[in-house]
């Protein structure tokens, strides 16, 4: 669960403004991009691993202690 405090961001869900709160499941692939402007700051909850895709898996795996 996502809620955006300032700023907003876009994914592949839609775009999401100061107040929006996004929900996702283990299913939704997750990549959101800051929109121009304000600074995009989010408070963001999970409940169990998050799985890392594109470079951040690659860190991941390179920083397993990290990873998981």
């Amino acid at each position: 669960m996502t809620m955006v405090l300032a700023g907003g961001y876009t994914d592949e869900s839609g775009s999401f403004a100061r107040g929006d709160v996004q929900c996702a499941d283990q299913s939704t692939v997750h990549q959101p991009v800051a929109d121009p402007g304000e600074p995009c700051i989010a408070l963001t909850v999970t409940r169990g691993a998050l799985v890392p895709t594109g470079f951040f898996s690659i860190l991941a795996r390179l920083f397993p202690r990290f990873g998981a």
